[in-house]
């Protein structure tokens, strides 16, 4: 006979298997590939796209135009807690806890905003053991008469310490989240948050490509999107026309504004690409618009493409790429790169210089592999230079392979 202990060992055993099946249903793996993930009851990421990964089928949450190694990305927050502050000036987004595959090192934040008030970012990071205290990565907004743009100076402890804006650990860690705060205008208008992506870095500089995705070399130029703009792309062996701006043409950035200067690149070429004039942005004006006062000067990574990505209809982040197929993939397709290199090492030299960080714009690459770029560092007549293949990558390590990805958004390109 089957007694009520056996019927207990069954339904036990039923429900412990439904539950195993709804939780593998609800498991979603983030743009750094991630296995072990925030339960179902934080929520999806959004922007989730089905890409197929060598005959097993997962999902990639993704807003940019392909996918991107190791980068978290967001462009809804239902799946975050929200705060807001009584007087009604301040919202709080506090995103659900993202874990990681392998033990992780660094993280670099960047963020879009709908409206121009203002935001702060902080990070948190979660160990096997430990859990650190919030740090803070920045405010930013494009009004500073109102609002305050700037990083965080001496932050360090046990756990980890912020250059800038990129938040280091002492030691690897496991998860990471974090915390939003939005202010309101003087109207009352509230900024909105349009994206928001984690750049993670893990114990190696470079990743190997992406599973599932086809040799990026073997591409052949193309528009951003199937119907996008047909003068999008270049033929291959051939650099995209992207306009030269250079900071040797003004005094007062001769030597530091080579990153508003590379973004000022970008904006122009989507300008002319996408027909939108207000993109076609001056550099003084971007070089105030990046300025961070703490750091000091207009190197801060996540503020760069703040700016770029508060143009309507345009999206810009950080982003640590695999390799260089992985940034060839975006030129081949029409996506001129901001990157950040080693300016010594980009020239040739064996041994790297101090302080000698430089952000130039990469155009494209030869048919023998080679890279076209717009070096901003040098005079005009100088500036469209072509790099041997190993010498660039040997300069761009030195960042861990730093871009700036800047995109128009679907709604863009369909104007």
């Amino acid at each position: 006979r089957l007694t009520a202990p056996f019927y207990l060992v069954m339904h036990l055993c039923y429900w412990n298997l439904h539950l195993t099946v709804l939780l593998v249903g609800h498991l979603v793996v983030m743009g750094c590939t991630t296995n072990r993930l925030p339960t179902p009851s934080q929520g999806h990421f959004a922007g989730q796209s089905k890409v197929g990964m060598g005959g097993d089928e997962e999902f990639l949450a993704r807003t940019t135009p392909f996918p991107v190694s190791n980068l978290i990305q967001w462009d809804r927050f239902d799946s975050f807690e929200s705060i807001e502050s009584p007087d009604g000036t301040q919202r709080v987004l506090l995103s659900p806890l993202v874990w990681t595959d392998q033990p992780w090192i660094e993280a670099i934040p960047s963020w879009n905003l709908e409206r121009t008030a203002s935001v702060q970012i902080e990070l948190q990071a979660m160990g096997s053991s430990w859990t650190s205290a919030w740090y803070q990565l920045g405010s930013w907004s494009l009004q500073t008469n109102q609002f305050a743009r700037t990083s965080v100076r001496h932050q360090s402890d046990a756990h980890g310490v912020v250059h800038t804006d990129t938040l280091v650990l002492k030691q690897p860690g496991n998860a990471i989240r974090v915390r939003v705060t939005l202010s309101s205008e003087k109207d009352g208008r509230r900024s909105e948050l349009k994206l928001l992506t984690l750049a993670l870095s893990f114990s190696e500089i470079s990743k190997p490509p992406i599973p599932g995705t086809p040799p990026f070399r073997s591409l052949t130029p193309s528009t951003s999107f199937p119907g996008n703009n047909p003068t999008v792309g270049s033929p291959p062996g051939s650099p995209l026309l992207v306009p030269l701006i250079s900071q040797t043409t003004h005094p007062e950035g001769l030597r530091s504004w080579c990153s508003p200067a590379s973004v000022a690149m970008v904006l122009n070429w989507w300008a002319q690409e996408l027909d939108r004039p207000d993109l076609a942005v001056e550099l003084e004006s971007t070089a105030r618009q990046v300025y961070d006062p703490a750091w000091p000067g207009t190197g801060n990574w996540s503020f760069n493409t703040a700016y770029a990505g508060s143009f309507p209809e345009i999206s810009s982040c950080v982003a640590r790429l695999s390799s260089l197929e992985e940034l060839e993939r975006w030129t081949s397709t029409g996506h001129p790169i901001a990157v950040s290199v080693s300016n010594s090492l980009l020239k040739g030299e064996t041994k790297r210089r101090a302080a000698d960080g430089h952000i130039v714009v990469v155009t494209g690459f030869t048919k023998a592999g080679d890279v076209f770029l717009n070096d901003p560092g040098v005079r005009p007549d100088r500036a469209k230079k072509i790099i041997e293949r190993e010498q660039f990558a040997r300069a761009w390590a030195d960042s861990k392979n730093t871009v700036y990805l800047t995109w128009p958004n679907r709604s863009g390109i369909d104007r």
